[in-house]
């Protein structure tokens, strides 16, 4: 029961807070959100900074192998020309013999731009000289002296002395034993060039477009590289940034020091160069100074705004009161609506459950009394299989709705026949029709395709729910048509296009709008002898949205109605199946073991098969079964009729257990018996290894022709 709704407690609470607490909470959360984004500002910040410092190292880095690499070219370069000079001196010695004196080797060196020339004979002492450098303590070593050992061998080096870079090179005479010992000076200016070109590598680097990173490359004691140029070849010592960093003890994490300012700098090794990069802080924190502004500039508008909404609190509140009581009071109805429709369902499901149910125990009950009259008694045989067809039905119905709604695809397809399927579906649409006195006149069939691939239930049940509506709605004396047409449009897709008209009572516009509706009925309301709880079209509706078709529809109030639906279809190829036999399919003298642990359907399936002549053996659970294979001799047993869903062990894992089994008959056909319809359902009795499905209820016609044509299949590939 629905009373009115209560106050809530919180307004009044709200009501006895002051503007200033409010104001003071305001401030609060404005403090606690600028603290929070200055630390958060900072954090990156110092993130940021760290990122790209190390970027800027590695960069450093790539910048001294570029530098060493020009340097080591230049030494080998020179090296191998003061080489190949001191041999060329040598070779004039041969050639030219005397021509050595101190006068031509120093005119020699200056053409040459020599510093020292020595001819050393084979005690490694000056036979004739030029230049006025110390070498001795050189050319008397262990390294040239090998030279004059093994006048191959070739010596040659470039260092350092007094502050000043020579290259020095030595070969064997070839005049007679002893050694030509060279040396050049590496002049200022040249050296010059190799520093100029290290610092225009940096010059490319993104630190010159900002004068708030700065970058230095160092050996030691001297600047030679930097992304500033006044800082270019200046001792270490001098450069306030670096001696800060080298007195903290700095290293790759970034560390904070005070020059002229406060500055994040870090420092890295790459062989003998030092590397340094700094940045001011006052640039690390930039953005979070401004983060702080932002959030204090929106905390001020949104003090403004807060005050603005709480002088107009109290009349949204009450507004919202009011939508929420709309709201309430239509999801009231909604229950409401829901609830009748689930009593209307219940109601309408209980008449159709239960008239079938009437006529079916109404037909034995005429059985029991007049069991001698053969000609009632068939007819009430009958009536009650047409019963029993119509419940069928209307269970598949219901759970091909239910299937549908939960968006489940079909998953087992198959090659059919188009034209079978429709003339079974109008040999059940013509017992309708003359049960009501209607016409059904002959179907006209216009298939350019015919054999197709899918699944044919679909079909089946579009056309018997579209048909039967139309035999159900229509007059004593009245006339239903179809039409069926496969054949590719203009997009390039094969469809099948199929029209049913009827003359019969047809529907008001009112009703077509909600017409797909599950459990929609025309004046449902009113007790009526017609049948229906209102899925058909639900189902139709469903089925045909999901294999992208479509359904047109016209009709009008007692002038009949006209379905046109067009669903795509996949044509395929079918063999040409052989000859039909016109006797059914004979089992005479097998064997077939029966798993069923409900005594009504084993007692039924055992009938049916004993009366075609089979010897059955039984079992009442999955284990059972198992165990009475196991316990046969090998190819005993024809065939294994297997009800899923048992006791002890499921025909799933029975069946597994069979094919498990190490016997030449362990493939015997097995046959799922179960009311288990979908297609995931067949699929999983096909991976346990089952052959085939027979559904219940049982026909007997096709579980004989199911059996026989899975113990014909297994003999012919033995």
């Amino acid at each position: 029961m629905w009373t009115r709704k209560r106050p809530w407690r919180g307004d009044a609470m709200m009501k006895r807070i002051s503007n200033k607490a409010a104001l003071l909470i305001m401030l609060a959360v404005g403090l606690a959100a600028v603290a929070a984004t200055a630390l958060v500002g900072i954090y990156l910040g110092r993130r940021d900074a760290q990122r790209t410092m190390d970027r800027t190292v590695y960069y450093l880095e790539r910048q001294c192998v570029t530098y060493r690499e020009i340097i080591v070219a230049d030494e080998v370069k020179s090296l191998v020309r003061l080489t190949e000079q001191a041999a060329e001196l040598a070779t004039s010695g041969v050639l030219l013999p005397g021509i050595w004196t101190d006068e031509y080797l120093e005119d020699y060196a200056q053409r040459q731009r020599m510093t020292d020339v020595l001819v050393l004979d084979g005690e490694l002492k000056p036979e004739f000289a030029c230049g006025e450098g110390e070498w001795r303590d050189l050319y008397t070593g262990s390294a040239i002296a090998a030279i004059r050992q093994y006048p191959e061998k070739i010596f040659s080096q470039r260092l350092t002395r007094n502050g000043k870079f020579y290259d020095i090179a030595a070969v064997a005479r070839q005049d007679a034993p002893g050694v030509i010992f060279c040396a050049r000076l590496r002049r200022t200016g040249e050296l010059a060039s190799y520093q100029s070109s290290v610092e225009s590598l940096l010059a490319g680097y993104e630190t010159v477009l900002s004068s708030r990173v700065y970058a230095y490359i160092t050996d030691g004691e001297t600047v030679i590289g930097s992304s500033d140029e006044t800082q270019h070849g200046k001792p270490v010592s001098q450069v306030a940034l670096i001696r800060a960093l080298d007195e903290t003890g700095g290293g790759r994490t970034m560390t904070r020091i005070n020059t002229d300012g406060a500055f994040l700098g870090v420092r890295g090794l790459y062989r003998d160069y030092r590397l340094y990069v700094f940045m001011a802080e006052s640039y690390v924190f930039a953005r979070s100074r401004n983060a702080v502004i932002a959030v204090f500039g929106v905390y001020a508008a949104a003090v403004v705004v807060m005050l603005l909404l709480l002088m107009g609190a109290d009349q949204e509140r009450k507004r919202q009161e009011k939508i929420y009581q709309r709201q309430l009071e239509a999801e009231v109805q909604r229950a409401t609506a829901a609830d009748q429709a689930k009593t209307d369902f219940l109601r309408s499901m209980s008449h159709d459950i239960r008239t079938p149910i009437n006529i079916i125990m109404g037909m034995l009950e005429i059985i029991g009394r007049s069991p001698d009259d053969r000609k009632r008694v068939q007819d009430c045989r009958e009536k009650a299989q047409t019963a029993a067809r119509y419940l069928l039905a209307l269970v598949n119905d219901v759970l091909t709705l239910n299937r549908l709604s939960r968006k489940e695809t079909a998953s087992v397809t198959m090659p059919y026949r188009l034209s079978t399927e429709l003339d079974e579906v109008m040999l059940l649409a013509r017992a309708q029709a003359e049960e009501r006195g209607v016409t059904l006149a002959e179907p006209e069939m216009a298939l350019e395709y015919d054999e197709l691939q899918g699944n044919p239930l679909y079909l089946r049940q579009i056309c018997q729910n579209i048909i039967g509506n139309a035999i159900k709605y229509s007059f004593p004396g009245g006339e239903v048509r179809c039409r069926f047409r496969t054949a590719y449009d203009a997009d390039g897709i094969c469809r099948l296009t199929f029209i049913c008209e009827d003359d019969g009572v047809g529907m008001s516009e009112e009703f077509q709008k909600h017409m797909f509706e599950a459990f929609a009925q025309e004046n449902a309301g009113r007790a009526n002898t017609i049948e229906g709880v209102g899925l058909g079209l639900a189902v139709v509706k469903r089925i045909v949205d999901e294999h992208g078709g479509t359904i047109r529809v016209d009709s009008a109030r007692d002038a009949g109605t006209r379905f046109e639906i067009s669903v795509p279809v996949t044509p395929c190829a079918i063999p040409e199946p052989a000859a039909p036999s016109v006797q059914p399919p004979s089992l005479r003298g097998c064997h077939v073991l029966v798993a069923e642990d409900n005594d009504l359907n084993r007692q039924i399936a055992v009938y049916l098969l004993e009366d075609a002549g089979v010897q059955v053996v039984q079992a009442r659970d999955g284990r059972e079964a198992v165990e009475t294979f196991a316990a046969s001799k090998p190819g005993e047993l024809d065939a294994v009729l297997m009800d899923v869903m048992m006791p002890v062990m499921d025909g799933l894992d029975a069946t597994r257990a069979i094919r498990a089994m190490e016997r030449p008959d362990a493939d015997v056909p097995i046959i799922a018996m179960t009311a288990n319809l979908f297609d995931e359902d067949v699929a999983a009795c096909l991976r346990a290894g089952m052959d085939g499905h027979i559904p219940k209820p049982l026909d007997a016609a096709q579980m004989l022709r199911t059996v026989a044509g899975c113990i014909r299949r297994k003999k012919h590939d033995a």
